[in-house]
């Protein structure tokens, strides 16, 4: 029996169903309805400020997806609420797929900071990563970077200065100024450290956080942590599999060459 695919009433029912219709309004642009495909591009904003929540491409079709193209904390959800309201979007929808591109930033009192690396400095990931979203070789990321932010700050700045290829001194002093001579300090600890000296509210560190923007343009200038900004959240565990799928081929193409290796030895000894 074919899958019935919903109109535009019937997915604007299941976003409603979702988000208090009472305290948010949506904007709703969908292609012409297809049999076989629905796609719509959805704004949700909270109504008293008309601040925008989310933005999310609805298509359901053959692959049944739906992608984020913008997530902002808004109303009485936080970031990972919001999220969890996609996933059950979703799951009503029968969506299987969730993606997208991570470009998100922090404001810290008044420096505009790219989030992804700081995480990663930070926590060892991304904040996208910490609520399930991956990328394809998200394994090997984890590992690489891992190696990198639980190893002394020390040798870490010293990488990148190799690859940047300018004197980092300069920066280096200033940072050492702020939060004291790294020693034996991880470059998780380190940046926790600089992170805290900013402070919050209106006594926060202006010069403080222009200091971890410089720190985090260098580090992103020298490409020397791994990340990817296309991510995916798979709500039926198809990536699991898909990985153990390319696991096993790997293991019996291993398996095959030996035993064809084995078969000439012996005919040659024939």
């Amino acid at each position: 029996m074919t899958e019935q695919i919903p109109n535009e009433d019937g997915i604007m029912a299941q976003v409603t169903s979702v988000f208090d219709p009472s305290i948010y309004e949506f904007e709703v642009l969908c292609k012409p309805h297809h049999p076989a495909r629905a796609i719509c591009n959805i704004k949700i904003n909270v109504k008293h400020d008309k601040s925008q929540c989310l933005e999310i491409k609805i298509d359901i079709g053959k692959k049944k997806i739906i992608k984020i193209n913008t997530l902002a904390k808004c109303g009485n959800y936080t970031g990972p609420e919001l999220l969890k309201k996609v996933d059950d979007l979703a799951k009503l929808l029968h969506v299987t797929k969730i993606e997208l591109t991570d470009a998100s930033l922090r404001n810290y009192c008044g420096a505009i900071i790219h989030l992804p690396i700081l995480s990663i400095l930070t926590t060892g990931s991304s904040w996208y990563n910490s609520q399930g979203y991956v990328s394809d070789n998200h394994d090997d990321i984890m590992r690489h970077n891992a190696f990198i932010v639980n190893g002394p700050f020390v040798k870490m700045m010293d990488d990148a200065q190799k690859v940047v290829g300018d004197d980092n001194s300069v920066l280096v002093g200033k940072l050492n100024a702020v939060v004291g001579a790294p020693n034996d300090d991880s470059v998780k600890t380190y940046v926790n450290k600089l992170v805290a000296s900013i402070g919050r509210g209106e006594n926060c560190s202006k010069d403080n956080a222009i200091l971890l923007k410089d720190l985090i343009d260098y580090i992103a200038s020298a490409r020397i942590l791994k990340f990817d900004q296309t991510l995916y959240r798979n709500l039926s565990g198809g990536r699991r599999r898909r990985m153990q799928t390319k696991r096993n081929k790997k293991n019996n193409k291993k398996f095959n060459n030996k035993s064809n290796k084995i078969k000439r030895n012996n005919k040659r000894k024939s």
